[in-house]
Parts: structure tokens; sequence; C-alpha cells
């Protein structure tokens, strides 16, 4: 595709950010209301009594990179938690 221009410059669109892997429906669990202190490892601990997990994700503060206090748990072979 061509690049769009503004004006007499080219404009190059950012590359965008990696994707994360997509989950099957039915099997991300939403957690809120965690500490700020939570790791990934927590989560995978804590919710790994109840079967597999895939994946832990804890979305950073854009600005802080410090965890906002929720994330995301993923359940293995889309088995629910």
């Amino acid at each position: 595709r061509d690049a769009p221009q503004f004006g007499s410059r080219d404009y190059e669109r950012p590359a965008a950010p990696p994707r994360r892997r997509q989950a099957e429906p039915g099997c991300r669990l939403f957690v809120g209301n965690l500490s700020f202190e939570t790791t990934t490892d927590d989560l995978k601990s804590y919710f790994g009594r109840w079967g597999g997990v895939d994946d832990c994700f804890l979305p950073p503060d854009r600005e802080t990179g410090k965890p906002r206090g929720f994330g995301f748990v993923t359940s293995a072979a889309g088995r629910a938690i």
C-alpha cells in the first residue's frame, strides 16, 4: 500500500505493536481489584488450582509501567476455570 500523504510530506504509518495470542471464546477470564503488587506468577499459582493456565497478563500503565490493578487469565486447552 502507498503511504498516505499530508501536504507535501509522505507519512509513514508506525508499525503496529505485536498482538497477543487470541484466546478461544469463553476461556479468558478478567480478574479485577488486584493488589498492585500482584504478579503473573501469583495469578498462575492461584488459578492453577482449578486447572492449567496458559497465560496471565497484567496490563501496565502506559506512563508509569506499573500494574493497573487488573489482569486476564487464559485457561489451558479451552477449559473453564
